[in-house]
């Protein structure tokens, strides 16, 4: 693994703020720090790609190294702050699935050395599509009635009993009920994904 220049002036930079930062807030401090205060709107998508890459792996490092000294490294994009590994009411911190995948993710140096300007797009294609999917899910579940958390059972439940109670044939409305319609062929179409 490579040696991530970042590692100590994070922590530093942590330690210095102990109500936490944003990502945003810790990679402008981080560059004024360093004296690298170029303004990133004239950097590449890449550039800045391998910044946010190397700011990442010092904080997942910088967690397993501080979990020895009893110390956690909480990582979110609005939030990263050091905090005691163990609360007071005697939980410990744990790391849930998603965050260790991530984790993962930015602690094989690989991910920053093999990433090039069409696989960084790739990626910002597959997040953006993800994104409007999760988008499109909401939009119909709302038109079911339904709660984000509802699992398909639920909707294909709710979607016979609007789409009864709705038929054009039985005097219900045309319109909603083919925007029943379009909302279940929108939900079923992600489960099938």
């Amino acid at each position: 693994m490579s040696n991530n220049p970042y590692i100590i002036p994070v922590l530093k930079l942590l330690q210095q703020s102990p109500q936490g930062l944003s990502e945003y807030e810790l990679m402008q401090q981080l560059d004024r720090l360093l004296g690298d205060a170029e303004n990133d709107a004239g950097l590449s998508s890449l550039d800045l790609f391998k910044k946010h890459f190397m700011l990442m792996n010092a904080l997942y490092r910088l967690r397993d190294e501080l979990a020895i000294e009893s110390m956690w490294v909480q990582i979110s994009p609005l939030l990263i702050q050091l905090e005691p590994l163990v609360h007071a009411q005697g939980e410990e911190l744990s790391v849930n699935t998603a965050d260790a995948s991530l984790q993962a993710y930015y602690l094989d140096w690989r991910n920053l050395q093999e990433t090039g300007a069409d696989e960084l797009e790739n990626m910002l294609d597959g997040f953006w599509q993800h994104y409007h999917a999760g988008d499109k899910r909401a939009q119909a579940l709302l038109v079911l009635g339904l709660d984000g958390d509802a699992r398909w059972v639920q909707i294909k439940r709710r979607y016979h009993q609007l789409i009864t109670e709705h038929h054009p044939d039985k005097g219900g409305d045309a319109d909603l009920f083919v925007e029943i319609r379009k909302a279940f062929e929108t939900l079923r179409s992600a489960v099938k994904q």
